[in-house]
């Protein structure tokens, strides 16, 4: 590789800028800061490309858990639709890696978004089949485990070394703003005007646009690889050793054991409130409005998330992360608790209150704003604590972890997260069909509790913090 001088690597890069002849300390900053990256022409291309397929996908998967809420009023169906969708990345996340790493980059860019034209445009057969949503969800969530290391794989050959903590900072940020554009501002209000079908269709188009400019994106030199010895293993072969590796590590260090299995908890809780959301809104055991405004539900809970993830190196300072952990997972078991009273509750009273089913049916309405709010606040309350669990224990993985297993540890950690809900998915859709929906809600909050008595309780040996320590 040629070294060239930081004043003017920029310049030698497709799409850069002017070379700089001089640059001070404040100098260097700005072009190590995300305007700077963005200045250049491929990679602003392809952070575009990365925002508008991520809003498209997050727009998708909320159209296709109220188009399937719509299309069956069950439970158990909107399961395996967020069972298709998080099955691909336990079953293909780590292969996707390793492929993508021997495969031409931007080929796989620019293909990915071309299959998901496809896959897009075939849901809109939904109507047909509750099936094709399944089938479909399946195969989106495929295609996207290979687009997403291609694109993380890509920014270094577009941006100078200096650059590269603010491009992958800008785009963990454009994860979660695409988070919002899809699944609370693109997806409800296309689906609350004109319905789950249109959705599908706007969704085709930013593919068609986020193709372009992947292919816009300059091309990427392929070097000839080298003839593999013939004793040597294949690459798959190396691969799972090498989980093996990070999996045994993961096993003997008993704060990553914590860690890894407080995610996969945490996850299938949030699966869980996403598969029963719909039904929450619409069923007159829930909020009485439709299925399409669910977001008032999930919304409120990724803005917890936001906040906790926001306030919590001030929070570990002061309290120590396991302490935090203990008490976030009594807190979330208790306001679950909660959200599987509202409704109940507010019945309760209506009932007791009103002689005639006409009166009733008045109030309800009445009180349906105040009712919303509720439960919208306890929804926030519910990502605050999830937000504690689940960003401590990656902070732990991360900090844990030996440096040369870091990346094989969350890739497994990604995989055991995603196997480890789809179990339970089924279950709590089967469930709340048989029992009802908040019945469910209390008995994740009973599953919760007990995770915290058998991990993090007084009555068993946990983690010490560093606070802790030093009492």
């Amino acid at each position: 590789m040629i070294e060239t001088d930081p004043a003017t690597e920029i310049s030698a890069r497709p799409g850069g800028a002017a070379p700089v002849a001089a640059a001070g300390p404040d100098t260097a900053a700005e072009e190590g800061s995300v305007l700077a990256a963005l200045a250049q022409t491929a990679f602003r291309r392809l952070w575009l490309a990365e925002l508008l397929s991520q809003t498209a996908l997050n727009a998708i998967w909320y159209a296709a858990i109220v188009a399937t809420e719509l299309e069956t009023h069950s439970t158990t169906e909107i399961s395996l639709t967020v069972v298709s969708a998080t099955l691909p990345v336990a079953i293909f996340g780590v292969l996707a890696g390793i492929l993508v790493d021997r495969w031409n980059k931007k080929q796989v860019l620019v293909w990915s978004n071309v299959l998901r034209i496809a896959i897009s445009a075939g849901y809109l057969l939904y109507g047909w089949s509750i099936v094709v949503v399944f089938a479909m969800n399946f195969l989106i969530n495929i295609v996207a485990q290979f687009f997403s290391p291609a694109m993380l794989a890509t920014i270094p050959r577009l941006l100078p070394k200096r650059q590269l903590t603010a491009a992958t900072g800008l785009f963990n940020i454009t994860l979660n703003i695409s988070q919002i554009l899809g699944m609370v501002l693109l997806g409800p209000t296309l689906i609350k005007v004109v319905g789950p079908g249109v959705v599908f269709a706007v969704a085709t188009g930013i593919y068609v646009v986020a193709t372009i400019l992947v292919a816009l994106v300059p091309a990427e030199h392929t070097p000839a690889r080298e003839t593999r010895p013939a004793d040597e293993r294949s690459p798959l072969g190396e691969v799972y050793a090498e989980l093996r590796e990070g999996w045994g590590f993961v096993r003997s260090d008993q704060q990553s054991w914590l860690a890894m299995v407080f995610l996969a908890l945490t996850w299938t809780i949030l699966f869980a409130l996403i598969t029963l959301a719909p039904r929450y809104a619409a069923s007159r055991m829930g909020l009485r409005i439709e299925s399409g405004d669910a977001i008032f539900v999930l919304a409120p809970a990724g803005l917890g998330m936001a906040l906790a993830a926001g306030l919590l190196d001030r929070l570990h300072r002061h309290f120590g992360r396991w302490r935090l952990v203990g008490v976030a997972l009594v807190g979330l078991a208790l306001t679950l608790a909660v959200l599987a009273s509202v409704a109940p509750l507010a019945n309760w009273w209506v009932r007791n209150s009103f002689d005639t089913r006409a009166e009733r049916i008045a109030f309800h309405q009445h009180i349906l704003v105040p009712r919303v709010a509720i439960v919208g606040l306890v929804a926030l309350i519910a990502g605050w604590w999830v937000g504690i669990v689940t960003v401590t224990s990656e902070a732990v993985l991360l900090e844990r972890a030996p440096a040369d297993l870091r990346g094989r540890i969350f890739a497994i950690q990604l995989t055991f997260t995603n196997l480890a809900s789809v179990v339970p998915l089924l279950v709590v859709g089967g469930l709340a069909d048989h029992i009802g929906l908040n019945q469910v809600i209390l008995l994740t909050g009973v599953i919760v509790l007990g995770a915290w008595l058998f991990t993090m309780s007084p009555l068993v040996r946990h983690p010490r913090d560093e606070v802790e320590s030093r009492e």
